[in-house]
C-alpha cells in the first residue's frame, strides 16, 4: 500500500504541474482535475479512499507555478516528500492548521525548495575560482 500511495504522489504531482505549467490550466483547475479524476475512480473501483487523499494532497503541492518549483524532476521530488510524509503522520495532527493535505503540501514545497537551494548553494561552492 506504501509504495502504491507513494506512486501516486508522484504521479498526480507531476500531472498537475504538467497541466499547470505546460498547458496554462492554472493550479487551481489542475489540481481540480487531478482530484475529480481520482476522486471519480476511487468511488467507482471501490479502492481505499487513501489514495484518493494522497492524489488530492499532491495536487496540492504541485499547484506551484514554475517560478518556485522549476524543473520536472523537482515536481517528482517534491511528490516523494509529500508521500513520505503523508504516509508518517497521523491523520489529525494538523486539526486548526487547515488540514492534514495542505499543511503536508507545504511542507513537501518547503522541503524541497530547501534542497534546490542547498544543491545551488554547493554548485556555486565548487564553482567559485579561489583567490590567492
Amino acid at each position: 500500500m506504501n509504495l502504491i500511495i507513494i506512486s501516486l504522489s508522484i504521479i498526480a504531482a507531476l500531472v498537475t504541474w504538467e497541466l499547470n505549467v505546460k498547458y496554462c490550466f492554472g493550479g487551481v483547475r489542475a489540481s481540480s482535475l487531478v482530484s475529480l479524476i481520482a476522486g471519480l475512480i476511487v468511488y467507482f473501483l471501490k479502492l481505499e479512499p487513501v489514495y484518493g487523499l494522497a492524489v488530492m494532497g499532491a495536487s496540492f503541492a504541485a499547484m506551484s507555478t514554475e517560478y518556485v518549483i522549476p524543473k520536472r524532476f523537482w515536481i517528482i521530488i517534491t511528490g516523494f516528500i509529500f508521500s513520505l510524509v503523508f504516509l508518517n503522520l497521523p491523520s489529525n495532527i494538523f486539526a486548526g492548521l487547515g488540514g492534514k493535505l495542505g499543511t503536508t503540501a507545504c511542507i513537501s514545497v518547503v522541503m524541497t525548495l530547501g534542497v534546490i537551494r542547498v544543491i545551488t548553494n554547493i554548485k556555486n561552492f565548487i564553482k567559485k575560482p579561489k583567490r590567492k
